[in-house]
């Protein structure tokens, strides 16, 4: 019970935008989760890049690590487990919803006999939810991921 007094404690300290940032993510999270099992990543990922991008009116300051922060936080609270792939798109999401460009990056290595691939969201080719570096630790795609449009009813 200690913990979750401590977390609810944690939430109250949010100011009111960390709190919907919060909330955002932590809700969209399973959602997208249950939608990748269910509908498949090219369906998932093209509807949330097909979505206009939304505040016209350009994003507010600080918004970009506001959303990385939710969503990081999110995450780890989350009722499912998250991996760099679930946290990406539903980063790409918050930030698309405030009008904020977002790129869906994939970098792959080798390593010890195994292929291993990662995740994560540039803006502005800005890497957001990783180190500034991870594009020398995988190696990225050349171009951010994109899905074809089309109507996948």
């Amino acid at each position: 019970m200690r913990g979750l007094a401590r977390r609810i404690r944690s939430f109250a300290r949010l100011s009111g935008p960390r709190r919907r940032l919060f909330l955002e993510a932590w809700l969209l999270l399973p959602t997208v989760w249950v939608a990748l099992r269910l509908a498949g990543f090219r369906r998932v990922h093209g509807a949330i890049e097909g979505r206009p991008l939304g505040a016209a009116g350009g994003p507010a300051p600080g918004v970009r690590a506001a959303a990385v922060e939710a969503v990081r936080l999110a995450g780890a609270h989350a009722p499912v487990s998250v991996n760099c792939l679930l946290e990406s798109l539903v980063l790409c999401r918050v930030l698309r919803s405030r009008g904020i460009e977002a790129d869906l990056r994939f970098g792959v290595r080798h390593e010890g006999g195994r292929f291993l691939a990662h995740a994560w969201v540039e803006s502005d080719r800005v890497v957001l939810n990783d180190r500034p570096d991870v594009g020398e630790h995988y190696r990225p795609f050349r171009e951010p991921i994109r899905v074809a449009t089309r109507d996948w009813r």
